[in-house]
């Protein structure tokens, strides 16, 4: 998906960072630079396989489509579920699709395409189930790009087919205030095996849309001082999900609850997501 920077996307000492260094690149967090630290601290997770598990076995799908799939850590365990006979993972990461292959080698039934689900274009409906782990939709940082998601999985499934994805439950924005402005600095392993620290900073905005900014820095010594990172979100709730999924076609058929267990959010609930395709209005009015 593509990055809409926007106003002012850094902050505090990485703000102070580019001011200084106004040539270091600023790039998207699920670019190559960033791809070593999110595979070690990112995919391992399993919070959220649990529940999206439970919901995709209450449809039994055929194929499975797992939109942001990065190296495909949801399809893997929906695999050994025994659930779908046919997994397509869609990522706009060039980088994804190497890990994702790795991670696959060997295996059947299972594919990577490499897709910006918000560019205009129309998709086959050839999906029984499509999946997003951890909270994606937060990514769509406006009600245009939420609708322009809905569309997409609506295009892509087959009449009567579900998609299920995570949201934070409604009192959890408030919640986020308590991140403004946390900072930490946390070692990982680089592509080239070297140990670095990747310092992490996330400012919560919620007088500005409940825009969430996370913003990371790398040191280099070899391209001095090294690359700004920076992922943008819009932390979406249950309530203003549910409301924009029923108003393109959609129809809430059933919820889980997943607990976060990591990124500062531990212990927080996010309501897991069933929704059937249904019609899909020919021209939804925009909602406000």
């Amino acid at each position: 998906m593509s990055e809409p920077w926007g106003d002012e996307p850094l902050f505090g000492p990485f703000l102070a960072i580019q001011r200084q260094f106004p040539d270091i690149p600023l790039l998207s967090y699920y670019d190559a630079d960033f791809f070593a630290y999110s595979r070690e601290a990112a995919w391992p997770q399993e919070w959220d396989v649990p529940a999206l598990a439970r919901l995709a076995a209450r449809v039994a799908p055929h194929t499975v489509v797992d939109v942001g799939c990065s190296d495909g850590r949801i399809l893997w365990h929906l695999r050994r579920h025994g659930i779908g006979s046919r997994h397509i993972g869609l990522d706009a990461s060039a980088s994804a699709r190497k890990s994702f292959e790795e991670r696959f080698a060997g295996e059947t039934g299972v594919s990577f395409r490499h897709v910006d689900v918000t560019a205009p274009e129309e998709n086959p409906a050839e999906a029984d189930l499509a999946v997003m782990g951890s909270v994606t939709v937060n990514s769509f940082r406006t009600r245009e790009q939420l609708a322009g998601l809905l569309g997409f999985l609506h295009h892509m499934l087959r009449s009567g087919g579900h998609a299920a994805f995570l949201v934070y439950q409604d009192h959890v924005a408030d919640l986020f205030r308590a991140l403004g402005r946390a900072m930490d600095a946390v070692p990982f392993t680089d592509d080239s095996g070297r140990r670095r620290l990747i310092w992490r900073g996330i400012d919560f905005r919620p007088e500005h849309d409940h825009d969430l900014r996370q913003n990371y820095f790398i040191q280099y010594d070899d391209r001095f001082p090294g690359v700004l990172g920076l992922v943008r979100e819009r932390v979406w709730t249950t309530s203003e999900v549910v409301a924009e999924a029923t108003a393109r076609g959609f129809e809430l058929v059933a919820k889980d609850l997943a607990v976060v267990d990591d990124g500062g959010a531990e212990g927080w609930p996010c309501d897991a997501l069933l929704l059937r395709a249904t019609h899909r209005p020919a021209h939804p009015e925009p909602r406000t």
